[in-house]
């Protein structure tokens, strides 16, 4: 026998192994850490989410307060924020109570400036104030009332119970406002 005969190796268990895809270990190492990582992200991708919701909501506000101030001061008249009952409503609901819909209005015969809806996501998240009857009207010269009290550090909460952190946003002195996220339990 040739000497270079005993040197050539024919790589059978190559091409066999070409044919035959993954083994039974790789492909329950590739299922573990799918898994795995699966296991971390799900958590901060719906944490992610909340938090997107509740900046969405809190910056919607944020703009329907902003606005109410700059018509009040284009107009010359008094322009409220509140909340209403529905879609349709053309007056302030005057009372503390569920937000679900509000509007930016000058409050003469219904003369509704702008809609907002709170979205909730299926009760994933509430909105509440500590202002009187839930309104807030600014006056021609571009300050906030709340009844008949100039406006100082009132508050609408944007709240998601369930992950117990929300957004505050403050009508501060000065009609100045101001966000702030809050990580405690807003869900009273």
């Amino acid at each position: 026998m040739p000497l270079h005969a005993m040197f050539v190796t024919v790589p059978i268990n190559r091409a066999h192994r070409l044919g035959s895809g993954f083994t039974m270990i790789e492909l329950l190492v590739t299922v573990a850490v799918a898994s795995i990582t699966l296991a971390l992200a799900v958590p901060a991708f719906t944490q992610m989410t909340v938090n997107s919701r509740l900046t969405t909501q809190a910056n919607e506000v944020v703009a329907a307060l902003n606005l109410a101030r700059s018509e009040a001061i284009k107009r010359n008249v008094r322009v409220s924020f509140c909340r209403v009952e529905s879609e349709q409503a053309v007056d302030c609901e005057l009372a503390t109570g569920r937000w679900t819909h509000w509007i930016v209005t000058t409050g003469d015969g219904g003369n509704v400036i702008r809609r907002g809806v709170v979205n909730t996501f299926s009760g994933g998240i509430s909105m509440r104030s500590t202002l009187t009857e839930d309104q807030v009207t600014f006056r021609p010269e571009g300050l906030a009332y709340s009844g008949d009290a100039l406006v100082a550090d009132e508050r609408i909460t944007v709240c998601a119970p369930r992950n117990g952190s929300g957004r505050h946003v403050t009508l501060g002195r000065g009609s100045r406002l101001s966000t702030e996220s809050i990580d405690e339990d807003c869900a009273a």
